[in-house]
């Protein structure tokens, strides 16, 4: 069963590693997708997991982040930077998208994610 699999990745990865953090990633204006939780994810640990959430007004998704070292502030800070600015960049695109359509001016899209909760294997070298 992919749950136990899940489970025991985590297990063994949290006696691999030092440390073993528990992050939550919220943005307000757009919805990144898995592709945009590893980017910002990237480089932060050695190795992760993190699974979507579409059940509250944010998307969002919980992260189990594995690191031999301590992670600093500066890090945490660093973070948070690159997922406003990756948030922020994805929602000017997505405006240009939606009031630039050739030929009709101004269009309104809808978007509807479904209310389910996407997981996510173990991000990292030799993980995704």
């Amino acid at each position: 069963m992919l749950c136990d699999a899940v489970q025991a990745e985590l297990a063994a990865s949290a006696k691999a590693y030092a440390y073993t953090y528990r992050v939550v990633l919220s943005t307000k204006a757009v919805d990144l997708g898995p592709a945009g939780y590893h980017q910002v994810l990237v480089g932060q640990f050695e190795r992760y997991a993190f699974i979507e959430h579409h059940n509250t007004e944010f998307p969002h998704a919980h992260v189990i982040g594995f690191r031999t070292q301590r992670v600093k502030k500066a890090e945490l800070q660093a973070l948070r930077g690159t997922l406003i600015e990756l948030e922020q960049a994805r929602a000017q695109a997505q405006q240009l998208e939606h009031t630039h359509v050739p030929g009709n001016g101004a269009v309104e899209h809808a978007h509807v994610q479904p209310h389910r909760d996407r997981g996510h294997g173990i991000g990292g070298p030799g993980g995704e």
